[in-house]
């Protein structure tokens, strides 16, 4: 078994990811790291919280079982300190796709969001794990 992380910065304030008008499957982010693909956005539905949703997809799910895909969104401050923190996991990726969603509360002072995604994997073919 394979373990490997992969971090994704967003610098971005969180009003500048959640347009107005945007059809209900659009993603504003996309990170890709063969043969996963994660594409997901940014709403905010009250002042008080974000929310992460996409989707997770395997592109070889004939070849690559991934175990378990955690999803963590961190808020930042002005200065980068991490001032909040939501945690969610995708258990048991065997298929092509799977959606997510995680409820972040806001602490007040995050400036921007940081989305990042580990994962472990098994080769079905028995040829060991893909980082």
């Amino acid at each position: 078994m394979t373990r490997a992380t992969l971090s994704v910065l967003l610098l971005t304030p969180f009003t500048a990811c959640a347009r107005a008008g945007r059809p209900r499957e659009a993603y504003a982010f996309e990170k890709s790291e063969p043969p996963l693909t994660m594409r997901w956005r940014f709403l905010r539905p009250d002042p008080g919280t974000l929310v992460a949703e996409g989707v997770v997809r395997n592109s070889l799910p004939n070849k690559f079982r991934f175990s378990q895909v955690t999803v963590t969104v961190l808020g930042k401050d002005g200065e980068g300190r991490i001032v909040s923190r939501s945690v969610t996991r995708i258990p048991d990726l065997t298929g092509a796709t799977s959606r997510f969603r995680l409820v972040h509360p806001l602490s007040g002072p995050e400036a921007s969001f940081a989305l990042r995604f580990a994962y472990k994997t098994e080769d079905i073919e028995g040829n060991g794990g893909r980082n």
